[in-house]
């Protein structure tokens, strides 16, 4: 598959850590407008595999947000999450497939 040369990679290189639903290993974090940054506490992840939300614990370790905290988002960034947490998960089954077949 060739790498889409529209696409700019922003995402910043982090210590890697694992999705606390299905294990899938993430090494690097990105913003909703793209720009580079370092996970502090608090700040929400999106497994890139499954679409879970995560909340940072700190800069490596994560845990599943709790429905209230993605509630409390600001309804633009709810929006925003809750549609990748649902898109995600088919996408990353595309992907896959196409790599078997090729």
């Amino acid at each position: 598959m060739k790498p889409d040369p529209n696409f700019k990679d922003d995402a910043a290189d982090i210590a890697p850590y694992r999705c606390p639903r299905c294990r899938y290993r993430m090494d690097a974090a990105s913003t909703l407008t793209g720009a580079n940054c370092q996970p502090k506490a608090g700040d929400f992840s999106i497994c890139m595999r499954c679409g879970l939300i995560m909340r940072f614990k700190d800069a490596t370790h994560l845990r599943a947000a709790a429905p209230a905290e993605i509630y409390d988002l600001p309804a633009k960034e709810r929006a925003m999450a809750l549609k990748a947490s649902m898109v995600i998960p088919y996408g990353y089954a595309k992907l896959t497939a196409q790599r078997r077949r090729s």
